[in-house]
């Protein structure tokens, strides 16, 4: 998101962090600012212009930084949804997204924020890209017989599938699975 440009088209920034940021290219740390709060800031020097990353929220540092930070996919994940629709806090590392191509983990991503930026639990039962239904798993091969709630389970791509459950507003990621070996036995 992009800080209101005429906040930023008049005032000066010399010899300040964001005059700093922008030379070095670096992120900026930011207190709770209207002006400041997670956004890209549009820093010129002359005819030279810069992006500075202006950072207020764990969420946003995690979404630009998390290579930098050595931040694992699964909690990224958890950080990323924290709040929202999704619930990664079940979310166990081998169970999860570190076994997952890059272009798969964006898929899986892609698919995550389509998935919270339904309107309501309708819309998502009726996405047909999603395919979100009960999985009914039997006997053996019931993978999740030890749950007592009832898993659902959605599509991110073609095989790939996101074992969860609700509770009340908030799907819970149990498992993501890659090869649809799960998701074959029901």
């Amino acid at each position: 998101m992009k800080c209101p440009l005429n906040v930023w088209q008049q005032e000066s920034v010399t010899a300040t962090a964001l005059a700093e940021a922008a030379e070095n290219g670096f992120s900026l740390l930011s207190f709770k600012s209207e002006k400041y709060t997670d956004c890209v800031l549009d820093i010129q020097k002359g005819s030279q212009k810069y992006e500075v990353l202006s950072i207020y929220s764990p969420r946003y540092l995690a979404q630009n930084h998390y290579i930098d930070l050595n931040i694992d996919r699964c909690d990224y994940l958890k950080i990323r949804y924290e709040g929202t629709r999704i619930d990664c806090s079940l979310l166990e590392k081998k169970s999860g997204p570190d076994q997952l191509e890059e272009s798969e983990y964006k898929q899986l991503l892609g698919t995550l924020d389509k998935f919270v930026q339904h309107e309501s639990w309708d819309t998502i039962d009726r996405d047909d890209g999603l395919e979100y239904k009960r999985y009914h798993g039997a006997g053996k091969k019931n993978y999740f017989a030890g749950y007592s709630q009832t898993i659902m389970k959605f599509r991110y791509s073609e095989k790939q599938r996101v074992f969860g459950y609700r509770k009340g507003d908030r799907f819970r990621v149990i498992l993501i699975e890659r090869d649809h070996k799960i998701s074959n036995n029901g």
